[in-house]
């Protein structure tokens, strides 16, 4: 997909159902999401990424930091506590009209519609940190690529990179549909009439999902002068992903 027809859909779904098109968490489609409920997730998963920052050692300067595909908010109103100044960026205007809205520390947390495949609106070495979950996953690799050489860009010496990718598809979208037929030839339809009614409805718009394997990212970030810390395996894209968060310090 097209950067700006990536900008498309994600404007779409920030119209529909914006705090579930962030966290597709089951039986949250649909505006069940409270926004209370929904930022606490972004305090704690902060808190995390902290507790495992200290664990690896890494210490992270408290100035300036990057909230990269930032949505309404949930990471950015978070990291708030931790650093001087937070900035969030992303692509669909609609998520950052909401950004502001929800925005409870007023200047310390600044948020810029980013149309482009660039963060040109940064100069070298604004961030102390640059911080992305859940967002590289759904643009091709080509753009992640292009993103992930500007965070070594925009990452002061020693500034630290956490972020999050899928290494691979476990469980692919023709399987299921596989699966699906099978089960109605033997007569679970009442099981997947079940099913069905905790997806969310239908919508125009889509969520792709690309997956880059960890050697090759690594191999990426060491070209792009960043010193890579750590790799582990998680389940922040579900099921159908493995997926690995990555810790990368500029050099």
């Amino acid at each position: 997909m097209e950067i700006q027809e990536l900008r498309r859909h994600w404007d779409g779904m920030g119209q529909e159902d914006p705090l579930w098109a962030i966290l597709t968490v089951p039986g949250k489609a649909g505006g069940r999401w409270s926004p209370e409920e929904f930022f606490a997730t972004g305090r704690e998963q902060v808190a995390q990424v902290f507790q495992e920052l200290a664990s690896l050692g890494v210490k992270v300067r408290r100035g300036a930091a990057l909230d990269f595909g930032c949505g309404v908010g949930r990471l950015s109103q978070a990291l708030a506590d931790h650093f001087d100044s937070v900035h969030g960026v992303d692509i669909a205007s609609s998520m950052i009209t909401l950004a502001d809205r929800y925005n409870r520390v007023g200047e310390r947390c600044k948020y810029h519609l980013n149309e482009q495949d660039s963060l040109a609106l940064f100069a070298d070495g604004t961030f102390d940190f640059v911080l992305t979950l859940i967002c590289l996953q759904h643009m091709e690799p080509r753009y992640a690529q292009k993103y992930l050489a500007e965070f070594a860009r925009v990452l002061a010496p020693g500034g630290v990179l956490f972020f999050q990718l899928p290494g691979v598809r476990t469980w692919s979208t023709k399987a299921r549909r596989a699966v699906g037929a099978v089960a109605q030839r033997v007569g679970l339809t009442a099981v997947l009439r079940a099913l069905r009614k905790q997806e969310p409805a239908r919508s125009e718009y889509v969520m792709e999902m690309h997956c880059q394997p960890p050697h090759d990212v690594m191999a990426f970030l060491q070209a792009h002068g960043l010193r890579v810390v750590s790799v582990e395996r998680d389940s922040l894209a579900g099921n159908d992903f493995v997926s690995y968060r990555y810790v990368a310090i500029r050099k």
